[in-house]
């Protein structure tokens, strides 16, 4: 495994679970931060950014 580990393909990807956000009632203050943490990470290292909230 430690072997394969050094050729294989890597994907990463990176997600926050907040379960007291709110999807339908963040703030913009809230969404801009998390717009700013995801173009950080995407145009910096190529990472995708999710986030998992509530409904």
């Amino acid at each position: 495994m430690k072997d394969a580990s050094r050729t294989a393909d890597l994907k990463l990807r990176i997600f926050i679970v907040q379960p007291g956000l709110s999807k339908a009632r963040a703030s913009a203050a809230q969404l801009a931060l998390l717009s700013v943490a995801e173009n950080y990470l995407l145009e910096t290292y190529g990472v995708p950014f999710g986030v998992i909230g509530s409904n």
